[in-house]
């Protein structure tokens, strides 16, 4: 039996990267490498992991036959252009505009063997993989602190925090949720920006702070907000489903901590290194990724668990093709590879798999949002302690 290649396409911010080559937004000599893994910083690592993830899936679907008959291949898009010198102070993770538009048109277009995209990060062109958290967790989090009265900040002109924000906007006003305000601020936030969120916050009085930032910026509003006090103290908390990391400058090691409290940051559970597929997606990742303990380890899955997810979303997004070739009568793997069958590959196809993934308990199963089913952490910070909560598996009760 011969065999039938389809490709899918990894879409994400190669924009990051200065030694990558652009035919379009079509990224053509991306590899791994001990020296390319040895120079990563910042947000590169991020990418570079993130698309390692998606290929250790993909090579796994490939290497053991799970797709009988078809071979993946791999295809790289830049959702944000090619590099320049200033990336990192001029791009903030907001939607690319023109170079968004350049992308879709290669994939329609241009590259017609691709016939699924895996996204590295949330955009309006291609959602992430696997959402950070559902709206519903929100209402979980507000509702175990018994809040009907809400106020949300939020990063002006990021896709990821917009696209938040709409969403827990609208969930939490349908349930009933009273949003007092939601001033915006802009990736150039400055000492003007920050007293203008102080004042908001305080004039409406709002207690429960939900904040849609990416982790940088929050951070560095938050620790702002902390130093000018009024809306970061024992009165108030805050929500996040990014990390604030805030820094000693100007305080001690011990009054950073302090300023920490209040905090409610959401994520999954890490996943457990006893799940099936655990030990096949970590080896991969290092041997791959030419990745020593030191650059990514056991510890850096459990913490930071996007890798898990995308790997999860490689093989969810394979193994939902597959079973459209197999349910759809008549399709044939040439079908599949010309997008014949794309219009069967619906919401239906994709929500109970039977797959043991890394981040599901213990199957990946999505709910009506189109989100994993899967428990949610809530770490609290007191300024003295960190309580962690954990949701059921379906993150309806804690």
């Amino acid at each position: 039996m011969a065999t039938t290649n389809i490709t899918f396409g990894i879409i994400g911010n190669y924009c990051y990267f200065p030694y990558l080559v652009t035919t379009g937004s079509y990224v053509t000599n991306f590899t791994y490498s001990p020296e390319n893994t040895a120079a990563l910083d910042g947000y590169t690592y991020y990418v570079y992991f993130s698309d390692l993830a998606a290929v250790v899936a993909i090579e796994t679907i490939n290497t053991l036959n799970i797709f009988p008959g078809v071979h993946i291949n791999v295809k790289r898009f830049s959702d944000c252009g090619a590099y320049w010198p200033t990336v990192e102070n001029d791009f903030q993770g907001a939607t690319g505009g023109f170079a968004s538009s350049i992308m879709m048109h290669d994939i329609l277009e241009a590259h017609n063997d691709v016939v699924a995209v895996i996204g590295l990060e949330y955009s309006s062109t291609a959602r992430g993989p696997a959402e950070v958290l559902s709206t519903n967790r929100y209402r979980t989090a507000l509702d175990a602190h018994k809040a009907t009265r809400v106020a949300l900040v939020i990063e002006k002109g990021d896709d990821l925090s917009t696209q938040y924000a709409a969403d827990i906007f609208s969930t939490l006003q349908k349930q009933g949720i009273t949003i007092l305000a939601t001033p915006r601020i802009t990736s150039a936030m400055g000492p003007t920006q920050v007293q203008y969120v102080r004042k908001v916050l305080m004039e409406v009085d709002a207690r429960y702070i939900i904040l849609c930032f990416q982790s940088y910026l929050g951070s560095v509003l938050y620790q702002q907000l902390s130093e000018l006090g009024g809306v970061v103290d024992e009165n108030h908390v805050w929500i996040t489903y990014s990390r604030i990391a805030l820094t000693a400058t100007n305080s001690t090691t011990i009054k950073q901590y302090q300023n920490q409290r209040g905090i409610v940051y959401l994520q999954n559970p890490p996943p457990s290194d006893n799940t099936r597929w655990f030990q096949t997606f970590f080896s991969g990742m290092q041997s791959m990724g030419y990745a020593s303990n030191s650059t990514f380890n056991v510890w850096e899955v459990q913490y930071d668990t996007f890798t898990a997810n995308i790997f999860d979303c490689g093989m969810m997004l394979a193994l939902g093709m597959k079973q459209v070739l197999q349910t759809v009568p008549g399709a044939t793997r040439e079908m599949l590879s010309n997008k014949a069958l794309n219009g069967y590959a619906n919401f239906s196809v994709f929500r109970d798999l039977g797959y043991e993934g890394l981040m599901g308990t213990p199957y990946n199963i999505l709910n009506n949002n189109g989100d994993l089913d899967t428990p949610y952490q809530f770490y609290s910070f007191t300024g003295n302690y960190i309580y962690v909560i954990q949701t059921n598996s379906c993150a309806r009760r804690l």
